[in-house]
């Protein structure tokens, strides 16, 4: 099952806190561990029936394919062959098959039966029978087929996320990383630390932000994911734990370090000028509104008058803290309604006795506001307490509950979706901001960019809940020059907004807002003008009264290609404007495709492009983060003015074999050699043809394929190797695989008793022939 990240675990949602009765413990004297086969399976199961939010969405014969196909893309033993969309499925473990009926599968409770039996015949023939792992697969198969925010922690994920949301732990006080990411020099998949807690255990240590971590407690860490490593980190609160560091200069360094309790604060907070408060939310957690009001008197002690509430990075949290933080604004009545399976709603009314916090009051979001911080901010705009600010949200409408299971691990269940103030759904919408502001790049890092790039939505996930209604339109929009990485930006335009409005009331400050609008949108056009203009860009718009006097067409075409190969991971591309008209063509802007696997929002800003002229514009791409040889076709937009231009065809890439694969981990004997180098052809079948060895044993291999543009991702073959052979440390693979049009990612996985290994092809297949670009 592919780990559930703490990050997942945030944005996916994380609504909680609508009350303890909600919540159901494991049974009084049963301890957590190893359950029967089946047994999660069996209760998760009857718990979907009882309270899942939409019970026309449980469809017994769709789930139980649900849960064999993810058997057959994450349990290297299992394959599963389907001769229709709805005929009967053909299981085979390491060699055995048996077939599944599930077109017969009508309710919940034959769904548990079937699920179980098959849960049975794969234990009873993996050579790994003693693993629960495929039960935790099943479950979370079944759980994908209802909705993207239902799922089955384990109970190693179940810790790690009741960590999250409860702002505290036993631990040493570091934040860990990836040390390449950190910009190090560092090979991809060392662990490094990124900062050191103040006063912590690790600072009292001697430990250094920069340190690599080799060993902890003189278990070597290489090859471990960021999740797995916090794990041997903490521990019970005053135990001891020795870590081993890669200190540049001072070779490998032992610490001895005490773990303790650490709080992690959920909100920060600072002064700005001419008197106003921010508050920054980073997610939501036990304690949340607790921290939101003591900085708000912290704040008012120092002269704050006025209040920003900065949601921008905050993907959510626990319910009752978004609803008691507004509560601090807002003195009495609804601040959302909860609306479960058959159509009733409660409303979640404002907790706070006494005054609420008076002043001018802005909201910051963005398209990672996701969940709660969307209650809170719904709360605030639909009472008419604050504007917001910034960009639409992320649009998760659902409430999500924990249910503990008795083997310890966790529940997260969809059971109801909630309203703002008034019966707005903000389901797959969002929350619009009254005030839209649109950061434009500019020149930064050597690239001229005019969008942050698009951000993946709750409308964009597979199995989302239907969109409700049509999204509004923002009240006003300003562009602005995001020369910080951090969009501080926002922050002063926020700030000098609410200096300049100074209403209380959101719709009293939207009215009076005009003024202040049009101010700053003229004097933040100008300055991307003159960045662009410092770039060598002409963005100069088309003057209205020359487009109304000239009623010729525009006639741009548009022809780009690679040049040379790849270089320290950057693609360079060429790309050709013809403009064959009689007028000239202004803010002409290409963008590739928002699916394209490599050079995925890239950008081409070409400007103006006199009648008759050509202009030829060069830039340095991103491929996609995969080490491996490939050819792929990347399909580009480009527009003149906002006029669509038709004549683009897409541009060709090869991207040439790199080092240091970001997911090679596991045991480092195992070695594969993929053959041959065809990476591209017109046939619908491809040979594979790989060779595996290892120090030790192989246990098994076996070859799978995803295709991004056809949702393709499944096993394709599974190789089984023979203990008792004298060659049991090396195998041989050869198969002939299907190929989709589009780009097939080919995996080829070896398993020894210590872990798993993948090394990857790929095959772009043309759907049709085509000329190649110049």
């Amino acid at each position: 099952m592919p780990r559930v990240t703490t990050t997942r675990w945030l944005t996916t949602v994380v609504v909680l806190g609508l009350g303890s009765s909600l919540c159901v413990a494991a049974a009084p004297g049963q301890p957590a561990g190893r359950l029967p086969d089946g047994a999660v399976l069996k209760a998760v199961l009857e718990q979907v029936d009882k309270s899942y939010v939409e019970p026309a969405r449980i469809r017994p014969a769709q789930m139980f394919r649900a849960a064999a196909r993810a058997l057959d893309r994450d349990v290297p033993e299992v394959m599963v062959d389907e001769a229709a969309a709805d005929g009967p499925l053909t299981v085979n473990v390491a060699g055995t098959r048996r077939v599944f009926a599930a077109r017969s599968i009508r309710t919940v409770a034959e769904l548990v039966r079937s699920a179980q039996e098959l849960l049975r015949f794969v234990n009873a023939h993996r050579a790994s029978a003693s693993d629960a792992r495929p039960e935790y697969v099943m479950v979370n198969g079944m759980l994908e087929a209802l909705d993207p925010h239902s799922v089955l922690f384990d109970p190693a994920e179940a810790r790690r996320f009741a960590t999250a949301v409860s702002n505290r732990f036993s631990g040493i006080g570091v934040i860990l990383g990836d040390a390449r990411s950190a910009g190090s020099g560092a090979s991809r998949g060392e662990l490094m630390i990124l900062s050191v807690r103040p006063r912590g255990p690790a600072e009292a240590a001697g430990v250094l932000a920069c340190d690599r971590i080799i060993a902890v407690d003189d278990r070597l860490v290489t090859g471990l994911s960021l999740d797995e490593l916090p794990d041997l980190v903490m521990g019970l609160e005053g135990s001891r734990v020795w870590i081993t560091v890669q200190r540049e200069g001072s070779g490998l360094v032992d610490f001895l370090t005490v773990r303790s309790q650490i709080v992690l604060p959920s909100v920060k907070s600072r002064l700005l000028e001419g008197g106003v408060g921010l508050i920054e939310i980073e997610h939501f957690g036990q304690g949340t509104a607790r921290e939101v009001g003591k900085a708000v008197e912290e704040l008012k002690t120092g002269g704050a008058t006025a209040w920003i509430l900065d949601l921008r990075r905050n993907p959510g949290g626990m319910f009752r803290e978004a609803t008691d933080t507004a509560s601090l604004f807002i003195p009495s009545g609804p601040l959302a309604t909860v609306v479960g399976e058959r159509g009733q709603g409660s409303d979640v009314k404002a907790s706070r006795s006494g005054a609420s916090e008076a002043g001018p009051l802005a909201v910051l979001i963005g398209p990672w506001s996701a969940s709660s911080s969307e209650i809170l901010t719904g709360a605030l705009q639909h009472r008419d307490r604050a504007v917001v600010l910034g960009r639409t949200s992320f649009g998760k409408g659902s409430v999500q509950v924990l249910f503990d299971q008795a083997d310890g691990s966790k529940l997260k269940l969809t059971v109801a979706h909630y309203l703002a103030p008034g019966g707005v759904s903000l389901q797959a919408r969002g929350i619009t901001p009254d005030l839209e502001l649109e950061p434009v790049p500019g020149s930064r890092g050597g690239r001229i960019r005019l969008s942050e790039g698009v951000a993946m939505r709750e409308a964009d996930l597979e199995r989302s809940f239907s969109q409700s209604s049509v999204l509004p339109c923002p009240a006003a929009t300003i562009r602005y020059l995001a020369a910080t990485p951090d969009a501080e930006e926002e922050v002063v335009l926020a700030r000098d907004f609410l200096l300049d409005t100074r209403w209380d009331s959101r719709q009293e400050t939207v009215r009076h807002a005009a003024a202040f609008v049009e101010e700053r949108r003229v004097a933040e056009e100008r300055k991307i003008a003159q960045a662009l203009r410092e770039a060598g860009v002409d963005w100069t718009a088309e003057a209205a009264e020359a487009s109304d006097a000239s009623s010729a067409p525009l006639r741009v075409s548009v022809r780009c290609a690679q040049r040379g190969a790849l270089s320290k991971e950057r693609v360079r591309v060429e790309c050709e404007v013809h403009n064959e008209g009689s007028r000239d063509a202004f803010r002409v802007h290409g963008q590739s495709s928002p699916g394209a696997f490599d050079l995925s929002h890239e950008e081409i800003v070409v400007g103006r492009v006199g009648a008759g002229s050509r202009r030829t514009i060069a830039f340095d791409g991103v491929p996609a983060d995969d080490p491996a040889a490939r050819v792929t076709d990347v399909p580009f937009t480009f527009r003149a003015d906002g006029n669509v231009l038709v004549d683009c065809p897409p541009v060709r890439i090869e991207i040439a074999a790199r080092p240091d694969s970001p997911g090679a981990g596991g045991p480092g004997g195992i070695q594969i050699q993929i053959e041959g180098d065809v990476r591209e052809t017109a046939q619908e079948r491809w040979p594979v043809a790989a060779s595996v060895r290892d120090r030790t044993e192989i246990r098994d291999a076996w070859i799978s394929v995803t295709n991004q543009q056809a949702r393709l991702d499944r096993k394709k073959a599974l190789f089984r190797s023979n203990s008792g052979s004298a060659a049991r440390d090396r195998m041989t693979i050869s198969e002939e695989i299907a190929l989709r049009p589009g780009l097939n990612k080919i995996d080829v996985c070896a398993r020894n008793p210590d872990g798993e290994r993948c090394e990857s092809a790929f095959v772009f297949r043309r759907a049709m022939a085509s000329g190649a670009n110049p």
